[in-house]
């Protein structure tokens, strides 16, 4: 997870550049097909769930959505507090 943050700090030179990257990350399969992790985060329980499950039991070959709904569900208060904002 940390590899993801620092490559997506590096492309934009911002601190949350890495959560940001994670909230656009787009999922490629399921329900939420074509859909970025952060409106999956925005759209209730049900995707907030979705996310979580990435985060703690998909094994698939896409690493790299595992590791940004991890990055998400750290800093869950501060990616539904902005998005209340």
């Amino acid at each position: 997870m940390d590899e993801l943050e620092r490559e997506m700090e590096a492309e934009t030179g911002e601190s949350d550049s890495g959560l940001e990257a994670a909230k656009n990350y787009v999922c490629n399969f399921g329900f939420y097909k074509g859909k970025t992790l952060g409106e999956m985060m925005n759209s209730g329980l049900k995707g907030v769930e979705s996310v979580k499950w990435m985060a703690t039991r998909y094994h698939g070959p896409d690493k790299r959505i595992a590791e940004a709904a991890k990055l998400l569900m750290e800093n869950k208060e501060l990616v539904m507090e902005q998005q209340a904002a």
